[in-house]
């Protein structure tokens, strides 16, 4: 089983925290990632502003996923 880097513990109690929120931000993100792109590919094809409104939903949510993970990765290194 791989531990997440919260699990494993942290001298700082603060950056634990921080850590353990980044994670469940990135999982809630990692969701709702998965629910847009479904939610675009089962559209039908006639309602084009809403796929737009969708996509551009999606693009936020990965920059925004991208984000949390390179600030993740700063804990870890």
């Amino acid at each position: 089983m791989i531990m997440t880097y919260s699990q494993r513990g942290s001298s700082e109690a603060g950056a634990s925290s921080d850590i353990a929120h980044l994670e469940y931000r990135i999982g809630e993100l990692n969701d709702r990632v998965r629910s847009l792109a479904e939610e675009i590919e089962g559209a039908p094809g006639g309602d084009e502003e809403r796929l737009s409104d969708l996509r551009a939903e999606l693009e936020q949510a990965r920059n925004e996923l991208n984000r949390l993970e390179d600030e993740l990765a700063a804990y870890e290194d």
